[in-house]
């Protein structure tokens, strides 16, 4: 009966509202109890505590969309990520208690598994696998503390992966001066990568930018669907302003609400997120900038150390970049060594006094 529940609101989330889901949600946990006589939570811990793992992989997933109130885009990659995770213990012996897992057996996942990961998307699957071990927490499960201190962020030091990795000046500059074709193509591909170098936003949010977003009496657009489920409202310079005049009065579609949308080849469907990284990526190799790093995030990184080290605050950084802790900036901000060993060659030395 559990899994035809957790089967059962799984079906109907994509296609009801949140109201109706809730309501439905409801219901079902009252005729669970109804039935069983006990509350669907105690029966998901039992469950747990059976070594169960499609059912646990089921709760995480509702975990991380109705109680975290992760994106779908997050959602998803996480429960892809806890899915190879709890397999790969599964197949050599059933789970009884996580308890025994340590952040050695997670390493040891990572290193036979995940290998082939880069550096940066081996930080998301280890943020989703401490997420899930919160979740287990969550519904009073013993886990190992050593799990709960892996780092969310994995240092590729060989790579210099201390560091965050932006665009240097001559590639910064390179994508300044890109010359676009004046088409409907060339336009739109303006407009996207001026969002990226003067906003900084993430890839899914321009992939998700409506015309209604964008506030010409105030010269500002208003970032909706985000990452940390906070709108931003950001100011649109008048070079953002004329490409976007210009390619919302002669190229746009109108397909719909979305502002940019998929050429003619794909029909003029609004535009995905990879619609986005394929346009950024052509640009980058028309530039011939290249590097295991990158990509639009790239670009992202390189605004906010150009932003914090232009003299503002990292507190502006984080408003800017949308981020929910001024912790997370610090992660998006190279320091300018160029200019800090300007700063120390100035500094008055002993021989200068004798």
């Amino acid at each position: 009966l559990l899994q035809y529940v957790e089967k059962t609101l799984e079906t109907m989330k994509p296609v009801l509202t949140i109201s109706c889901y809730n309501m439905a949600r409801t219901a079902l946990y009252k005729l669970f109890f109804f039935f069983t006589g006990i509350r669907i939570m105690e029966a998901r811990k039992q469950a747990a505590l059976k070594g169960e793992p499609n059912s646990l992989v089921n709760q995480y997933a509702s975990y991380c969309s109705d109680f975290l109130k992760l994106t779908p885009a997050v959602t998803s990659a996480s429960v892809r990520e806890v899915r190879l995770f709890v397999k790969y213990f599964s197949e050599n012996e059933r789970i009884a208690d996580w308890s025994v897992v340590t952040a050695d057996d997670v390493i040891c996942f990572l290193s036979k598994c995940r290998s082939d990961l880069r550096v940066s998307s081996l930080g998301v699957t280890v943020t989703a696998i401490r997420r899930y071990f919160k979740f287990l927490q969550h519904i009073n499960l013993e886990v190992h503390p050593s799990v709960l201190s892996l780092p969310l962020s994995i240092p590729d030091w060989g790579k210099n992966g201390s560091l965050p990795r932006v665009l240097d000046d001559d590639a910064y500059a390179a994508l300044e001066m890109h010359e676009f074709p004046n088409t409907a193509t060339g336009n739109r591909d303006r407009v996207v990568l001026l969002f990226f170098m003067e906003l900084g936003l993430r890839c899914h949010e321009v992939s998700n930018l409506h015309l209604s977003d964008i506030n010409w009496s105030r010269g500002s657009v208003v970032i909706r669907k985000t990452k940390t489920h906070f709108e931003r409202e950001l100011p649109i310079s008048a070079n953002l302003g004329e490409a976007l005049e210009k390619y919302i009065m002669h190229y746009r579609p109108n397909n719909g609400p979305q502002l940019f949308f998929q050429t003619i080849q794909g029909g003029f469907k609004p535009a995905t997120p990879e619609t986005i990284r394929s346009i950024i990526r052509r640009i980058y190799e028309k530039n011939n900038i290249s590097g295991w790093w990158i990509g639009t995030h790239a670009i992202r990184r390189s605004v906010g150390s150009r932003l914090y080290n232009a003299g503002n605050g990292l507190k502006m950084v984080s408003d800017m970049l949308g981020h929910a802790s001024i912790n997370t900036s610090k992660a998006y901000v190279r320091i300018d060594l160029t200019a800090l060993k300007t700063v120390v060659e100035s500094w008055p030395r002993r021989d200068a006094h004798e």
